[in-house]
């Protein structure tokens, strides 16, 4: 799976993500567009929503199906009915308030002229702040199949100054996994093993997953380049460009920030007059 995405605006991003699956009989090309949006409810509590769209294209994997179970003159191996591209959307829902964060997604919500998938997925986690440099997550998630048994996971995630992180589950199939990973200056690495039980080990004994991750660092329009700087509503409207964007800046950068500010608005104090001064220091 490659994925690539990033804002459009303040609250918005968009993205694209393609999946290649070659495991067993078939073969699965996936490709969708994403788009997401995040509302501000009140302090600490955000809504955010993203929306898929993409086609998905599936064919027999007549390769994998070579063995001596299978007679090569079998039609069923070469027919098209395995054959098809179809259109295919999803959706989700994330509730963030402080550390909780409540979520429901359809990833496969939609394919072509199909009833909706009934593949559902619920989670809900809450991260908790230990000391200065500490973070645990306890999260479950719960997936809604629409042939397989129904599925729990629970999970509880560790992690170190935000950049290096460990985590366990269990999941109610009576498997076992475990992930660790860093993320330093914009890259970050994560490796999962998961463990199958019976009778899943006789399928395999476990699958290995690696994930890589880079990061473009943002850098925002400088506080010198607006043309209002000196003016009041040049300066909310900087300020509100940092409290609306999503991307992490540096504790060096924003002290400078505030002090650049906090120096204007001295300067604008002492330059007006005595009549709209009380209306400038009330902004």
């Amino acid at each position: 799976m490659f994925g690539l995405h990033g804002p459009i605006f303040a609250n918005q991003g968009m993205g694209l993500r393609i999946i290649s699956d070659t495991r067993g009989s078939f073969q699965t090309m996936r490709s969708d567009f994403m788009y997401s949006h995040k509302f501000y409810l009140k302090e600490n509590l955000f809504f955010r929503m993203g929306l898929s769209a993409g086609i998905i294209n599936r064919s027999l994997n007549v390769v994998n199906n070579q063995s001596k179970s299978f007679n090569e003159n079998d039609p069923m191996l070469t027919s098209e009915q395995y054959n098809f591209t179809n259109f295919v959307s999803g959706f989700g829902l994330l509730v963030e308030w402080k550390g909780l964060q409540v979520g429901f997604s359809a990833p496969h919500m939609i394919e072509d002229n199909a009833i909706i998938n009934q593949h559902m997925v619920g989670i809900a986690s809450y991260k908790y702040d230990i000391g200065e440099k500490w973070q645990i997550e306890p999260l479950i998630i719960y997936q809604n199949f629409p042939v397989l048994k129904n599925q729990l996971d629970g999970a509880l995630k560790a992690t170190f100054a935000k950049k290096v992180w460990v985590q366990g589950s269990y999941r109610t199939n009576k498997s076992l996994a475990g992930a660790v990973g860093f993320n330093l200056k914009g890259f970050g690495v994560g490796y999962l093993y998961e463990h199958n039980s019976q009778p899943l080990q006789a399928l395999s004994g476990g699958t290995h997953e690696i994930a890589i991750s880079f990061s473009i660092v943002h850098k925002p329009k400088s506080f010198g380049s607006l043309k209002a700087e000196k003016e009041m509503d040049g300066m909310i409207e900087y300020m509100n460009q940092l409290l609306n964007d999503e991307k992490t800046y540096g504790k060096e950068f924003i002290l400078n920030e505030i002090e650049r500010i906090h120096t204007e608005l001295n300067k604008l104090m002492e330059k007006n007059s005595n009549a709209n001064a009380g209306e400038v220091k009330e902004r």
